[in-house]
């Protein structure tokens, strides 16, 4: 689902400025969730999880610490994921006129999921361990998020300017310093 909302104003100067709201909501993304996940081998009295770091303190517990001790890891794949992006972008124009065009957008945004990251070598492949969700018993508001793609301020600005053209100087010299821009 996208949206969005956009006022544009005009300005003097032949300057435009638009301010816009805008967003999406995704549903039913992919999801890899782990099958036979690790049992806690510790709960607090605030009801704190805590597992063992290593496996022969699980022997003693449960085989295996997994909630089936019969088999090792499982990892699923769904499609019961969800995400949300908001921004607010702000956009100020000016036409060519006297040879000057010129555009600057300044967008705030925060994108937020609970999926980034779990795809091994996928899609964030800067976070470390990020390869499985936080939350083995497949609670997906544990791993909701800011996505690895999550940016909130962008500013971008570019320039156009086109140099006055020669009048007054020869044939030749009105061949070499006309139609001359620069830009950023």
């Amino acid at each position: 689902l996208h949206y969005n909302l956009t006022l544009e104003r005009q300005l003097p100067a032949a300057v435009a400025l638009s301010v816009a709201f805008a967003g999406s909501r995704g549903a039913h993304l992919w999801q890899e969730r782990e099958g036979n996940p690790v049992t806690p081998t510790y709960v607090s009295a605030t009801g704190g999880l805590y597992w063992a770091n290593t496996t022969s303190i699980c022997a003693n517990v449960v085989p295996s610490c997994r909630a089936n001790p019969n088999f090792t890891s499982n990892v699923q794949d769904s499609t019961d994921a969800f995400s949300r992006y908001t921004s607010l972008q702000v956009n100020v124009r000016k036409r060519l006129s006297e040879g000057l065009h010129f555009q600057g957008a300044y967008t705030w945004s925060h994108s937020l999921d609970p999926t980034q990251g779990q795809l091994l070598l996928g899609d964030c492949p800067q976070g470390a361990g990020m390869d499985h969700p936080m939350d083995v018993w497949n609670n997906a508001r544990t791993d909701y998020g800011p996505s690895c793609f999550d940016i909130r301020h962008n500013l971008r600005f570019n320039l156009l300017y086109r140099f006055p053209e020669p009048t007054r100087q020869n044939v030749l010299a009105r061949a070499l310093l006309r139609g001359w821009w620069t830009g950023s």
